[in-house]
């Protein structure tokens, strides 16, 4: 039988490599693109927890509750879902016109960057405004709060966990100023200042982004969360990519060595474990390659055994009544983590069992979300980027190909309710074009 397994496992794999190449055009991480990007995602956070769990090992806390007949099921479900996902992709590449994706994103890459000086004095005026903006709306987060949290945790020693939770579910402050002005805006101006400083080499842009810089880092650290502050970094990276200057392997690895440090050193610093590097059962890898999984496994542990379909109830009010209920914002993460976590959730420590988008498309809607989501989530995804990559290559297109290339990838682990509806994305959107349009005087340049 475990033969059986590992060849079945293999042939998955050499078909989610082949399928997500040619939609991807290359794998390479000297071009990764919103595809390619997605292919790494899934795989580190859900393609090899999921394999292996299908193989055997059930050494991890969350796996333990599942139950046999969970996890064959869920394991059929991700198989299928690994290989729909880039087959949609293609499948939409084509028909908007991309019969080689590969070539499609090397011309974009290799494209002049125009726009460049063109009233470069304006939109920096504007930048400097939202950020003073963004600033005023930081200071006003801290005050809602009540103190600077990593000042409290550095002088008091407190929590970080109980912390987490007060800060992301217990703020009592406006909602929009933190989520939108704080933690989405700051970090998207200090994107659109790093491409002016690496396109002028001004010291105005440089000064700029480093004030940007640091602004963002205290932002994706707000509430000890411990990969944001990485996954912002690491945009600068993709942001190296879409301009060209990327050519050779050295760079990529010296990247990757930074933010694996970087991660280790934020894991073991907002964490009490103490535990070895290496190991399965507890510590950074398996936080990476299974917990994210695992919480999938439990989705369908959980569904309809103990907790009846949400059959749409996940969405907002203005979508959920489509599916005839009264019900909306259940999101399926904070269902599974009150069934299986409940303590946690009295306590105040626990917050939501996020996973792949399939579990929570599951949750709502059964046989029919497992079936139906990969390709929506192909589609959404596909006509997005490639509408993008079709416009001008201007520094504002850039840093909205950036948004929409992470936002996207993310959202693959995080829920399948998002990609219909984003308001990060959305404001991003309004925020990008809005500049655009400001110093463009209202004139639109749109390719199809």
């Amino acid at each position: 039988m475990i033969i059986f397994r590992i060849i079945l496992v293999i042939i998955l794999f050499l078909f989610f490599i082949s399928l997500f190449k040619i939609s991807s055009g290359s794998l390479s991480i000297t071009k990764l693109n919103m595809s390619s990007l997605s292919f790494y995602t899934i795989l580190m956070y859900c393609f090899i927890g999921s394999c292996m769990i299908f193989l055997g090992f059930r050494d991890h806390y969350l796996v333990k509750k599942a139950s046999e007949d969970a996890i064959s099921k869920t394991s059929i479900a991700l198989f299928y879902s690994y290989l729909a996902l880039p087959l949609g992709m293609i499948i939409i590449n084509r028909m908007m016109g991309i019969k080689k994706y590969n070539k499609f994103y090397n011309d974009y890459l290799e494209r002049d960057i125009v726009d460049i000086n063109t009233h470069q004095k304006s939109i920096y005026s504007i930048i400097v405004a939202l950020s003073f903006v963004g600033f005023l709306g930081l200071i006003y987060t801290f005050y809602k709060i009540g103190y600077i949290p990593i000042v409290k945790v550095i002088t008091e020693k407190a929590d970080t966990s109980v912390l987490r939770i007060q800060i992301s579910r217990g703020f009592k402050g406006n909602q929009y100023i933190r989520n939108l002005l704080v933690l989405n805006m700051i970090p998207n101006l200090s994107y659109i200042s790093y491409v002016y400083y690496r396109i002028l080499h001004t010291k105005r842009w440089k000064y700029q982004f480093i004030f940007l810089l640091l602004l963002s880092i205290i932002c994706k650290t707000l509430s000890f969360e411990k990969s944001p502050v990485i996954v912002y970094l690491f945009q600068f990276y993709l942001l190296e990519i879409f301009l060209g200057n990327i050519k050779s392997i050295k760079k990529p690895l010296f990247y990757m060595c930074i933010l694996g440090t970087g991660f280790l050193f934020v894991y073991y610093a907002t964490t009490n474990y103490s535990g070895g590097l290496f190991t399965l059962k507890s510590g950074p890898i398996p936080r990476l390659i299974l917990t994210q999984i695992a919480t999938c496994y439990l989705h369908f542990q959980a569904f309809p055994n103990i907790h009846s379909y949400l059959n749409g109830a996940s969405f907002p009010t203005a979508i959920s009544w489509i599916f005839n209920t009264d019900q909306s914002w259940i999101r399926s993460g904070r269902v599974v983590m009150e069934i299986f976590n409940n303590s946690g959730v009295k306590e105040g420590t626990a917050g939501v069992m996020n996973s792949i988008y399939l579990a929570e498309a599951y949750a709502n809607f059964g046989i029919i979300g497992i079936l139906i989501s990969p390709w929506l989530v192909a589609f959404i995804m596909s006509i997005v980027s490639n509408f993008i990559l079709k416009q001008r290559k201007t520094p504002m297109n850039i840093v909205l190909y950036l948004i929409v290339t992470y936002t996207f990838s993310n959202l693959l682990i995080g829920g399948f309710v998002d990609f219909f509806y984003n308001i990060g994305l959305v404001f991003s959107f309004i925020l990008i074009i809005g500049i655009d349009l400001i110093y463009r005087k209202g004139k639109i340049y749109v390719t199809i």
